[in-house]
């Protein structure tokens, strides 16, 4: 039985451990500290373990201390749902961009076994979803915005939800659009779903005439966005949200549904303390952390150590796994050698990759100014190429 770096006794599921395509690193336990405080940890560990084999299904995806916590209020593991919606993925979706256009969305570890499976895997006592709100964050270029592009035609095909309504969100309309055009483009490559929806890029809407549904890419304006009966809201770039009236607008509009879901999935970035992205990943990583038992809320978070180096490629690894997949490894490097070499391009270089270190719970920018240290955080690190 494979076990991890962060614990010797915690279990993998038996499906990762079959699984050939996963990298050294994924497999050793690399990014295992993306999904919280580990299962062992958690003194009912054990327990969760005894009833999960006791109902038949895998106990190695009780992963993180929060899922702990879900088993023993009856919460459990659906393997075979699970992997129809990774398998989704592959079998019906194509990417649009760079070398991989036209070629399968074939997950990579990270995206399918921390967030994919996880995230639509997980049931509840009565069988709908166990995960209701969540926010996942991760540095640029790791692939976010293709991978909530997915998620969304997923939710629009397959949730099983009756006239589902499907939105992306974000503090400007042309934000909230990538993702939705992205979306569009990969049904068009699709042999399988081009057919199967009906495409108006005037009004950024996606109809899905077999289940009545439709998607959409919202606009900032929060007042028309009141009374929207959503299943699926997929909110991009939370981090640059300049107010809540957007978010507050529609975080409660699901209520109506079996199964909602509204999903955060940003980057890093500076933000006042006092702002709603700091909010978000502050209950992100209390849920991570185990400071906050809240299992419905699903927390993802890839991000370096305290105190590291932003010169150690292992950092560079360890914050970004899609570094040399979704991320040119020799273009960042000449991106680093550049900053090493000249303290004003290292000084942008640190601003724009996100140079900061996770002191006692709080995010800090050692390179900000003294008297904007109180009120102003850095979410870290980023360490990539830009957008």
């Amino acid at each position: 039985m494979l076990r991890t770096k962060q614990s010797k006794l915690q279990l993998w599921p038996k499906v990762v451990e079959n699984d050939i395509s996963i990298r050294p690193e994924f497999r050793d336990g690399f990014w295992l500290y993306a999904i919280g405080k580990p299962a062992t940890e958690n003194r009912q560990y054990g327990r969760a373990v005894a009833l999960a084999e006791s109902a038949h299904w895998d106990a190695g995806w009780i992963r993180s201390s929060a899922d702990v916590w879900a088993v023993i209020d009856g919460c459990w593991f659906d393997e075979r749902t699970a992997l129809m919606r990774a398998d989704f993925f592959e079998r019906f979706l194509r990417l649009t961009k760079g070398k991989w256009a036209g070629h399968p969305f074939r997950l990579l570890d990270y995206q399918r076994y921390d967030i994919v499976m996880p995230l639509f895997g997980w049931k509840r006592r009565d069988g709908t979803r166990r995960y209701r709100k969540g926010s996942c964050w991760m540095p640029k270029k790791n692939a976010k915005s293709a991978l909530c592009s997915g998620i969304a035609i997923l939710m629009l095909l397959i949730d099983f939800e009756s006239s589902p309504e499907v939105y992306t969100a974000a503090g400007d309309r042309q934000q909230a659009t990538i993702v939705h055009g992205e979306s569009a483009k990969m049904i068009r490559r699709s042999p399988a779903l081009r057919d199967r929806f009906r495409i108006l890029d005037s009004t950024k809407t996606i109809h899905c005439d077999r289940n009545d549904g439709v998607y959409r890419a919202l606009s900032a304006d929060a007042a028309l966005q009141e009374g929207l009966n959503w299943s699926c809201v997929l909110f991009d770039e939370l981090h640059v949200q300049k107010n809540r009236t957007l978010y507050d607008a529609l975080v409660g509009g699901g209520v109506a549904r079996e199964q909602p879901l509204f999903l955060s999935i940003s980057t890093s970035g500076v933000y006042d303390k006092y702002a709603l992205g700091w909010d978000e990943w502050e209950y992100n990583r209390k849920v991570r952390d185990g400071i906050i038992d809240d299992w419905s809320y699903f927390a993802v978070a890839y991000y370096a150590d305290r105190d590291a180096d932003w010169r150690d490629p292992v950092v560079w690894l360890r914050a970004n796994p899609g570094l040399g997949i979704t991320i040119n490894r020799p273009n960042f490097e000449t991106l680093f050698r550049s900053a090493v070499n000249s303290p004003a391009k290292q000084n942008q270089f640190n601003k724009r990759n996100g140079s900061s270190i996770l002191r006692n719970g709080n995010l800090v920018n050692r390179n900000l100014p003294k008297r904007n240290s109180k009120d102003v955080h850095v979410l870290r690190p980023s360490m990539v190429a830009t957008k």
